[in-house]
């Protein structure tokens, strides 16, 4: 765990949070930014010029967007608890990561940057889900 990625996210969590909030985004923001979450990790597979990398970062990033696909979709506590439940999951293949495969072009900082974010987000959305 790294410093500069524990400072990325919580500077990129808390106003992301604050402003999806105050502008009342809650039920479609957060499911819309996890389809995105495989692209981030391939992009890093670009970087590296691993085309093999980029493939299993999309493979392994499939079942977040289709998570994020049907929360978005079907707007409901259910599926909030469910895309609640995937932002943490996706925290967990932060941490794992490594374990799956390398992506080279990762930066030392990132994967403690996005489990912050992670964490931030499925602990809120749980909270949503809950008062809703």
């Amino acid at each position: 765990m790294t410093t500069l990625g524990l400072f990325m996210g919580i500077a990129v969590s808390l106003p992301m949070l604050w402003v999806v909030r105050n502008k009342g985004w809650d039920r479609s923001a957060w499911s819309l930014f996890m389809m995105t979450l495989p692209i981030w990790y391939a992009l890093f597979g670009l970087l590296a010029l691993d085309i093999s990398v980029i493939a299993n970062e999309l493979i392994y990033g499939l079942p977040y967007f289709l998570i994020g696909l049907l929360a978005w979709r079907f707007v409901s506590r259910s599926w909030l608890l469910i895309a609640g439940l995937g932002w943490l999951s996706h925290a967990f293949y932060d941490v794992y990561h490594d374990v799956f495969f390398v992506n080279p072009g990762v930066f030392t900082w990132y994967p403690t940057a996005c489990l912050v974010f992670d964490l931030a987000v499925g602990a809120y959305l749980i909270y949503v889900a809950a008062t809703y």
